[in-house]
């Protein structure tokens, strides 16, 4: 018997499957609560690693049987964070088998079933992709958290923090006042001060601040003028990102295509606001979404690498047998 397995790694968590090589089937699938985007931490490497490792003792395979693993991970192009992987792998031989490639790359594979779609993941991170001439990836976004990307749950979540801790007098007090207890009671903490310096040495710092997010969602839809604020700031922003895109591939202004993946973008309400202002350039916006896991995207490629083929939709009835 012969295996490929898929991680799929973003801010928050981390998801790996094991699947047959001839039959398709899924043997095994683990998520755990833990990050692995590379730009974050050293402990990155040691979660990926770590996954591999489990799913494999899990499944009770050997690790010669393995054919080739993927890897779909924010931050994918950081080159000290690749080689730590690739000597870990190494230690237990299976770095020949091992290509690594963006989150972003993994989800497309399972979320978009046409060249004109544009793949608009916002999760903790932010990233479009979409496949122009020659089925060259087109991505706009995807900086990383402190590199200028806005509309992520981690921008929303940090915009918030800052908005509270220089006292923003352009809202009303009661508006403040609610976000600054989401704040604080997210936190257990009263001292928002405290909170941030904390913040600032907590190895879970990306995690917690993006999953502020959620909760500033549901005040704007509320209608607190502080969270909508900062939310329509975030649509705009990623508006943009899906024009210049569509721009690149020359899409039609009639109608565009976007398939969602990602927490915040999975928000009927955080998308009713980026589809306000998409209405400006597009006659009609049409989203769909996938409930299957970029992991299994990551293995199809390894497979690819492998000169393999591994139909979606034979992976997901293996997956329900």
């Amino acid at each position: 018997m012969k295996y490929f397995i898929g991680l799929d790694g973003g801010g928050s968590k981390t998801r790996a499957v094991l699947v047959d090589c001839f039959t398709s089937r899924t043997i095994e699938e683990i998520t755990i609560d833990r990050g692995s985007n590379l730009s974050d931490s050293p402990e990155a490497v040691h979660v990926l690693y770590e996954l591999v490792v489990e799913i494999i003792e899990k499944s009770s395979v050997s690790n010669d049987s393995i054919i080739g693993i993927g890897i779909g991970v924010a931050s994918s192009s950081n080159k000290k964070r690749r080689e730590e992987a690739f000597q870990k792998f190494k230690s237990i031989g299976l770095s020949g088998k091992v290509i690594i490639l963006n989150d972003a790359e993994a989800a497309y594979e399972v979320c978009c079933l046409s060249k004109k779609q544009i793949l608009v993941t916002i999760g903790t991170g932010i990233i479009c992709l979409a496949r122009g001439d020659g089925n060259k990836s087109v991505v706009t976004a995807g900086k990383g958290h402190h590199n200028g990307d806005i509309g992520s749950g981690y921008w929303i979540g940090n915009k918030l923090l800052i908005s509270i801790a220089m006292r923003d007098n352009d809202v009303p007090y009661e508006d403040f006042q609610a976000c600054r207890e989401l704040v604080c009671d997210f936190f257990s903490s009263s001292n928002i001060d405290n909170i941030i310096i904390d913040l600032g040495s907590d190895k879970d710092k990306v995690k917690k601040v993006a999953s502020i997010a959620k909760g500033v969602i549901g005040l704007a839809k509320d209608g607190n003028q502080l969270a909508l604020n900062i939310l329509q700031e975030a649509t705009f922003n990623v508006s943009e990102y899906i024009i210049q895109l569509a721009d690149i591939l020359r899409l039609s202004k009639e109608r565009i295509v976007l398939a969602g993946n990602g927490s915040i973008i999975s928000s009927n309400f955080y998308r009713k606001l980026l589809n306000e202002c998409l209405e400006f350039n597009f006659s009609e916006v049409i989203w769909t979404f996938s409930s299957i896991p970029a992991s299994y995207g990551a293995c199809i490629v390894s497979a690819r690498v492998n000169n393999k083929h591994l139909p979606l939709d034979k992976l997901i009835k293996g997956k329900d047998a």
